[in-house]
């Protein structure tokens, strides 16, 4: 069984997943990663445009649940927005796994780009041109696209406390997921 790792961006999809995976022995899977080797891009941490992300995710998505049909399971799978709300991607991890929805409050995810003086990639929006810092639009994004995710996820951690009691919160939930099936 695969476990999905849903939210917006700067929620701590990637961060609890890599701790909740390293706790509990099972791999770890990135779908931003996937799609960014798949294109042969920059690392994330270098910044990419909206437009060209967004056009890679959405063209790479089909191809990433593709590849995670092959992957040995039990393993937690963080995904990109792009791939989380795409319908036939979303039907593909309804099917092969449990969704888990990372709940972080918008202003909590400025408070993080803030406190690590880091504004995230600069986007470029798709309508006019005109860039942007995600976290500058965090409150924005984060409205648009959680009632998405809470309509997808069977479950749900919050991430609005301190990230130990968030990344414990997420193995002791996983461990039930996989005791139950």
């Amino acid at each position: 069984m695969l476990i999905f790792l849903i939210g917006p961006k700067g929620a701590g999809k990637t961060t609890l997943g890599r701790r909740a995976a390293e706790v509990l022995g099972v791999p770890f899977y990135d779908t931003d990663d996937m799609a960014f080797e798949a294109v042969n891009a920059n690392a994330p941490e270098h910044g990419y445009g909206l437009l060209s992300f967004a056009s890679a995710m959405n063209s790479e998505s089909l191809n990433i649940a593709r590849r995670l049909k092959d992957i040995p399971a039990p393993a937690i799978v963080a995904t990109g927005a792009e791939f989380a709300l795409n319908p036939t991607c979303a039907t593909y991890m309804i099917e092969s796994g449990k969704i888990v929805n990372i709940i972080r409050p918008a202003d909590k995810i400025t408070d993080t780009f803030e406190q690590a003086n880091d504004k995230g990639p600069l986007w470029v929006e798709v309508n006019t041109g005109q860039e942007f810092y995600p976290d500058m639009r965090a409150v924005e994004l984060y409205a648009a696209e959680a009632p998405a995710y809470k309509r997808l996820a069977s479950f749900s951690v919050d991430n609005a406390g301190p990230l130990d009691k968030s990344a414990d919160a997420l193995v002791t939930l996983i461990k039930k997921i996989l005791a139950e099936n």
